[in-house]
C-alpha cells in the first residue's frame, strides 16, 4: 500500500494521538462548538473495524506489483491522501477504489498532516485527481464498490459540475456576511451535521478550500475562530 496507510493500519498510538490533538484543535478553530462530539471519540471509533499489522511492501507513483503484469500504479490522492488506482494502459482498464464512483461522489476528508504541518486540502487534490482522469484512455473502471464506470469522461464531468454548484451555494452564503466554517456546514446539511459532524466538516472545508484557491474568498480571525468572507 501506500506509505501514508503504515501508521493507520499499524494502529500507531503516537500517530492516533497526533490526530486527536490536530482535529481538536482544528474543529475549535473552525467554531465547533464544545458540546459537540469531541473529535478524539471520532478518531477512535475510526479504528472499530480497522485491521492492526504493518505493510508488506510500499508502492508509489509508476510501481509495479508482483502479480499484476501490465498495471502500474498511479497516486490519486484526494478521497484520501494515501488513495492509489492501478492503470492497465493497454487495456484502457483501472481498478479505482473511490476515486471515481456511479451512484454518489467520493468524499475527500481531512486528514492529519503526515509530511510537514501544513493541512492538506483534500478536495483541491480529489479534483487534481479527476482531472487527470480525462487524460488517460480509459475504457473501463471497476470501482472499489458500486457498478462498473464506461463512461468515465462523462461521468467525471457529472462530478465537477456538482463541485461547482455547491461552490457557489457556499460563495452566495458568504456574500451574505461572513460565516465560520461550523455556521456553513449548519446551512449546508442541517438534517446531517449533528449525527454526521466530521463527513460534513470536511465537505466544508473542501468547499471553503476550492474557493480561496480561486481567490473568490478570504478568512479572518476573531476571538479563535476563523471567520470566511466573499471578495
Amino acid at each position: 500500500g501506500h506509505p501514508f496507510n503504515e501508521p493507520y493500519i499499524s494502529q500507531n498510538p503516537d500517530f492516533i494521538e497526533k490526530q486527536k490533538a490536530f482535529f481538536t484543535y482544528l474543529f475549535q478553530r473552525f467554531g465547533v462548538p464544545g458540546d459537540m462530539k469531541p473529535p478524539g471519540l471520532t478518531v477512535k471509533a475510526s479504528y472499530r473495524f480497522s485491521c492492526n499489522r504493518t505493510l508488506t511492501e510500499t508502492v508509489s507513483e509508476g510501481a509495479q506489483i508482483d502479480g499484476l503484469e501490465g498495471w502500474r500504479v498511479l497516486e490519486t490522492p484526494g478521497h484520501a491522501a494515501s488513495h492509489i488506482v492501478l492503470y492497465h494502459e493497454e487495456l484502457g482498464s483501472m481498478l479505482g477504489g473511490d476515486l471515481l464512483l456511479k451512484p454518489s461522489s467520493s468524499n475527500p476528508l481531512l486528514e492529519v498532516p503526515q509530511k510537514g504541518e501544513k493541512r492538506p486540502t483534500p478536495l483541491l487534490d480529489y479534483l487534481k485527481s479527476l482531472g487527470r482522469l480525462r487524460e488517460l484512455p480509459l475504457n473501463i473502471i471497476y470501482p472499489g464498490h458500486g457498478e462498473e464506470i464506461t463512461k468515465v469522461n462523462e461521468l467525471v464531468a457529472k462530478r465537477l459540475e456538482k463541485q461547482r454548484n455547491r461552490a457557489e451555494e457556499v460563495y452566495r452564503i458568504l456574500s451574505e456576511k461572513p460565516h465560520s466554517p461550523y455556521q456553513i456546514c449548519q446551512k449546508l446539511f442541517p438534517a446531517v451535521y449533528e449525527k454526521e459532524l466530521f463527513l460534513t466538516m470536511s465537505e466544508t472545508i473542501g468547499q471553503l478550500d476550492d474557493l480561496e484557491s480561486q481567490g473568490r474568498i478570504g478568512a479572518e480571525t476573531a476571538d479563535g475562530i476563523e471567520y470566511y468572507y466573499a471578495k
